[in-house]
């Protein structure tokens, strides 16, 4: 799975919002404590939708950095 961070809450939102009307496996999340972002929210994405996410956010001009899964403690 991979965790998209954003800098606003709006982003997250919108962001949910375009991957959810492309029917894309995304769940809004609080940010792991072991990072330390500008926003308390984030998006995680199923290992199936991870391309076509990035894809989708690209095309609606929305940044996010990314975190795999694996490599944070919730």
């Amino acid at each position: 799975m991979t965790i998209y961070i954003f800098d606003s809450t709006r982003s997250v939102i919108k962001a949910e919002k375009i991957c959810r009307d492309a029917n894309l496996k995304v769940r809004v999340i609080p940010v792991p404590r072991s990072i330390s972002p500008k926003c308390g929210m984030a998006l995680e994405v199923e290992e199936d939708c991870e391309l076509k996410v990035a894809r989708v956010l690209q095309q609606a001009g929305i940044e996010a950095g990314t975190v795999d899964r694996r490599d944070v403690t919730l």
